[in-house]
């Protein structure tokens, strides 16, 4: 009933010299918590630890990086992005005024205006590349979703586990692959 996860490094040396930063940053920090910390997935990554939050603070900026440099988000998007915000912002500095000055009803305005500069996020859109890419991650974490409805082999029964984390799959989705293969589990 207190089923857990483990996480193993590897028995053969894993050439890093073909690995991107964010990735070797990954390995490295998985193996040295392993070394502290135990097996257990949960110890590894134990988010409410300092330490933990600080690496991957530092590890989402490295992946950030790699994924800017894939021009996968179009650049002159974030343009009208700023610049709608900034005259939501000029109307919405004028409708606060407007409450003290003209009337009450301006609060009316001043909430829609702060509902228009949380929609400026919609004016990113991603380039042809970056949407092709999006597509086929959310079809394949529809997919990890569906799982337990298909068979997977065991030597890929890893990876899979890996994405589901990585892409946000629950825990009621991941359980019942494992189910299939005990084995592998």
């Amino acid at each position: 009933k207190d089923n857990y996860f483990t996480v193993h490094p590897k028995s053969t040396e894993i050439r890093t010299d073909d690995l991107e930063t964010y990735e070797t940053g990954l390995l490295e920090f998985v193996n040295n918590r392993i070394r502290v910390k135990g097996n257990k997935f949960e110890d590894v990554f134990d988010f409410q630890e300092t330490e933990v939050s600080k690496w991957f603070q530092s590890w989402k900026k490295d992946l950030k990086t790699y994924c800017e440099s894939k021009e996968w988000v179009d650049k002159e998007s974030y343009k009208g992005m700023y610049w709608n915000l900034g005259v939501q912002f000029v109307i919405e500095a004028l409708a606060f005024a407007g409450i003290f000055f003209i009337h009450p009803i301006m609060a009316l305005s001043l909430v829609v205006t702060s509902i228009l500069m949380v929609l400026s996020l919609v004016i990113i859109r991603r380039t042809p590349k970056g949407e092709e890419t999006y597509r086929r991650w959310k079809a394949y974490r529809n997919a990890l979703k569906n799982a337990k409805e298909h068979s997977i082999r065991d030597e890929h029964l890893g990876k899979h586990f890996i994405y589901s984390i990585a892409l946000g799959i629950s825990k009621q989705h991941i359980e019942p692959i494992f189910e299939q293969h005990p084995g592998a589990a």
